[in-house]
């Protein structure tokens, strides 16, 4: 998401602190992910598996999927950004897609 703020020469920049806030809740968003249904049957094989390899191994399993699920948000947000996708156009699909899967 872009915030736009103003400036004294009339171009529109983008507030630096809203930019940090965007990629901690992608961080988070991509954290949350880890709680998924179809992860939580696999997730305590995962996790024992990581325990037994470090004490510490399951907070660095979810700190880089946490952080690869971010890395991937922000380049799919890059490239719709690239090819002039805005929040518009996943809204109207968000509406239209349903309707059109019903209607075959």
């Amino acid at each position: 998401m872009i915030h736009r703020v103003p400036s004294n020469s009339g171009i529109v920049q983008s507030h630096p602190l809203a930019d940090i806030i965007d990629v901690v809740f992608a961080y988070l968003a991509g954290l949350l992910t880890l709680i998924n249904p179809c992860v939580l049957p696999v997730l305590p094989i995962v996790l024992a598996s990581a325990l037994q390899v470090s004490p510490l191994g399951p907070v660095v399993l979810a700190t880089g999927m946490g952080l690869s699920f971010v890395a991937v948000g922000m380049a799919v947000l890059s490239f719709g950004q690239v090819i002039g996708i805005n929040n518009d156009h996943v809204a109207q699909l968000a509406v239209r897609l349903p309707k059109q899967w019903e209607a075959l």
